[in-house]
């Protein structure tokens, strides 16, 4: 259901780092403070709450490097205490981001930090790259069960259009996963009206495929 993480002084809890096995590969940013005593990154979190047990975050940001088959990678110094990482070129395009702040704690790297980051805005850059590049949510779904969904972007109608023989379950979600509209295919497909929902990003599900819909004026 989600399309990409971004993280701030976060990491994977013990359980997770030994059981994840994602069903597809989803793009990754990690901002993480070389001096963060709360979540540490060298993996030495306490293992209070079901945490700890995962390893150094070099580590854990490696493993998400690795699932998207990423195969370009780079490094750049952000003045004034940014080691920022960048892996490319992996499946759908997806990327792998990882800022790494010297002399930072367990804070967010505001505006007005010194840090070269900002992670708000580097959080937006990161998603946008995300919402722009519309193979990263399913690649070639159209060929994997023979729907088509167009137009997109759509301002009032989408066609969902699909096998003469097939009738296919649907349903539109909104960025917070809550359904806005639901049914069944006819045969060969059927028009969905989105004309009264706001603009915005949408995820529509046909059958097991999900599609980026994005709602304009």
């Amino acid at each position: 259901m989600f399309s990409a993480i971004a993280s701030v002084t976060g990491t994977m809890s013990g359980y997770t780092w030994n059981n994840c096995n994602p069903a597809k590969p989803i793009p990754i940013l990690e901002i993480h403070g070389v001096d963060d005593e709360t979540v540490p990154i060298d993996g030495s979190l306490v293992s209070y709450g079901g945490w700890g047990g995962a390893p150094h975050l070099d580590k854990v940001v490696e493993f998400w490097a690795e699932k998207n088959a990423c195969t370009i990678s780079d490094s750049v110094f952000l003045p004034e205490s940014t080691n920022a990482y960048y892996y490319r070129g992996g499946i759908n395009n997806n990327e792998v981001w990882y800022h790494k702040i010297d002399n930072w704690g367990h804070s967010w790297p505001g505006s007005n930090s010194t840090t070269g980051t900002k992670a708000s805005e580097l959080i937006w850059k990161f998603f946008k790259k995300v919402v722009d590049n519309p193979s990263s949510i399913s690649d070639s779904p159209s060929a994997k069960n023979n729907v088509s969904v167009y137009p997109n972007p759509a301002s009032s109608m989408i066609n969902i259009i699909t096998d003469a023989q097939t009738r296919s379950e649907y349903t539109l979600l909104n960025l917070l996963g809550q359904p806005v509209l639901k049914g069944t295919t006819d045969q060969g497909g059927s028009q969905l009206d989105i004309s009264q929902q706001p603009v915005g990003i949408y995820l529509l599900l046909v059958d097991v495929i999900v599609y980026r819909i994005v709602k304009t004026n």
